[in-house]
């Protein structure tokens, strides 16, 4: 077995620097009101905040299709609050569409990297509802809780019913589907596909035409299924073409195949299950490997006529699918790639005008190659930068349409390219680099997590006072100027510039530049990026003596001048 195998795959997502989300001061708990529509409650949901709660009061809620592009906690009134999910396509959200998804569902957990305003839907919750559709009538893409490219989502405590997929999860690294009862699906109960780390426990699933729980796509290593009941599946837990998962203490039965599949999957784990009246107990089938199966206790269908006896454990060849298939056979092993994208900076927090290092690298730490690699969306939107490029390892990169092309990357091989990336605005920059690939497998899609840069306002500010007279005779007046500069690269904070005469002085006139303005006493106004600014006041000796003329900027003494008056 090549050592290669024991990972299938690294890192999906390298950890990005926090701030890059919306955020509130406090989370708040905000009701969803009874009998309130679709339309409604997607208003609330717009406008809460991250961190936010929304308990849901009423009883049902007919005909829901809503997008949580947010971190929210949805929970349901302590009965059981029961969501009919939408069954006819057209009536999917937009923001769904737009991200390419074709199933209908209740809820939507989206991440739409590509958007003018980052939208995150990562660490949601869900618990306390029960969904359900509207129609007998169920399509192949009819699903109650649809999610993509979110990251740790925990869907606890539902009833999931009467659709083709209870709970369909699309690369969502740290999904945890835990305590939920599932029922009557036409093709699959709980599905996590490409979702690494996948914490799949504790769930109660009947009656589904296709696989109970199904555990699959390279991208998806490293799952954890444990402590589920599986009844009348066609094959109870599927796992297939990924690795890395421990399948354990599970109680299956009554499956048309088999209680559990590896098909093409790798460094699997399956111990301590129970497996009752299923035809088959274990179906190893296309390209699996080193796949450990111990302590297991098989009650299974014996075959009808002597001898008769169960199948514990099948292997099958998945390229024997047609029924002209002859010859000598032996099981070959399945070459596939494993790719994994991420960036990096030498500094994700810099003042605008300087620069950091920015690296993108892809990786193949699979045993197959994967061909004809477009890495898109390796600089952003919002013009916050200019950027240099320093190396390309392997490929080559197109200024115009901004995509680095790599022909092929070969089994345990990665490239890299490298900018100088310069900040010319202040604010936060989203690095969210993708890559379209194929391989064995077919077309793959990955998207790296969002990696931040925050800019900081270049901001370089200094002030002057200058009094042109510190003897004027009564009746007479004298100019105190004030000069502010700032010879940074963004507007300054606000100024507050203050006089606080004695009654020996009157303002006669006053004069400064736009955008400073004069009340009362005060000047207030911002200093542009490379401006000077002068504020004039003219201020007349009303009687004879020696009196203070303080300068206050921003609440201090800037200069304190004494005039005589004569």
């Amino acid at each position: 077995m090549k050592d290669i195998k024991k990972i299938l795959l690294v890192s999906l997502i390298m950890i990005s620097i926090l701030g890059s989300g919306v955020s509130s001061a406090s989370a708040a708990t905000v009701d969803v009101a009874s009998g309130l529509n679709n339309t409604q409650i997607q208003t609330i949901i717009d406008n809460a905040n991250s961190g936010d709660t929304l308990q849901f009061l009423g009883s049902e809620y007919d005909d829901i299709a809503l997008v949580i592009n947010k971190t929210l906690n949805l929970v349901g009134a302590n009965t059981g609050t029961v969501i009919k999910a939408i069954t006819n396509s057209s009536n999917i959200p937009a923001a769904a569409k737009a991200l390419g998804v074709s199933n209908t569902a209740a809820f939507y957990f989206l991440n739409n990297s590509n958007a003018t305003v980052n939208a995150s839907g990562d660490n949601c919750s869900i618990s306390g509802f029960n969904i359900t559709t509207n129609s007998n009538n169920q399509t192949t893409s009819a699903s109650l809780i649809y999610a993509t490219n979110v990251l740790g989502l925990n869907i606890v405590n539902n009833t999931l019913s009467s659709s083709a997929w209870g709970v369909y999860a699309y690369i969502c690294p740290e999904l945890k589907i835990i305590n939920n009862t599932a029922n009557n699906f036409t093709n699959t109960g709980l599905l996590a596909f490409g979702s690494a780390e996948a914490y799949i426990a504790n769930n109660t699933v009947s009656n589904a035409a296709n696989h109970g729980i199904d555990v699959r796509h390279g991208l998806g290593y490293n799952a954890t299924v444990t402590g589920n009941t599986i009844t009348n599946a066609d094959e109870g837990i599927y796992l297939m073409h990924s690795a890395g998962h421990n399948v354990y203490n599970n109680t299956i039965s009554n499956c048309t195949l088999s209680s559990i599949t590896a098909y093409g999957a790798a460094d699997c784990n399956i111990y301590n299950n129970t497996m009752t009246n299923s035809f088959v107990g274990v179906l190893l089938a296309s390209g699996f490997e080193n796949i450990n199966i111990t302590n297991n206790n098989f009650t299974l269908k014996s075959t009808s006529f002597p001898p008769t006896f169960p199948y514990y454990i099948l292997i099958a060849d998945s390229s024997l699918q047609s029924k002209a298939t002859s010859g000598v056979f032996t099981d070959s092993a399945y070459q596939y790639s494993n790719v994994s994208l991420s960036s990096s900076f030498a500094s994700n927090n810099i003042t605008n005008g300087q620069s950091t290092t920015y690296t993108v690298k892809i990786s193949n730490l699979g045993n197959g190659t994967a061909k004809n690699l477009t890495i898109n969306n390796l600089l952003p939107a919002g013009n916050f930068t200019n950027y240099q490029i320093q190396a390309v390892s392997r490929g080559s990169f197109n200024a115009t349409s901004g995509t680095w092309n790599v022909d092929n990357l070969n089994a345990n091989s990665d490239a890299i390219i490298v900018f100088t990336v310069t900040a010319k605005k202040s604010g936060a920059s989203v690095y969210a680099p993708s890559v379209n690939y194929t391989d064995n497998n077919g077309a793959n899609y990955l998207v790296a997590k969002n990696n931040s840069l925050n800019i900081n306002k270049d901001i370089k500010t200094s002030y002057t006072t200058a009094v042109n007279a510190t003897k004027v005779n009564v009746n007479r007046s004298f100019l105190v100027t004030v000069t502010l500069k700032n010879m940074g690269l963004d507007t300054s904070n606000k100024f507050t510039v203050q006089d606080k005469l004695s009654s020996a002085f009157k303002v006669i006139s006053t004069a400064q530049n736009t955008p400073f303005t004069y009340k009362n006493g005060t000047w207030t106004g911002t200093v542009g990026a490379n401006k000077t600014v002068n504020l004039k006041m003219w201020v007349k000796v009303t009687k004879k003596g020696s009196y203070q003329l303080p300068v206050y900027i921003n609440g201090k003494v800037a200069k304190n001048y004494t005039i005589t008056g004569k």
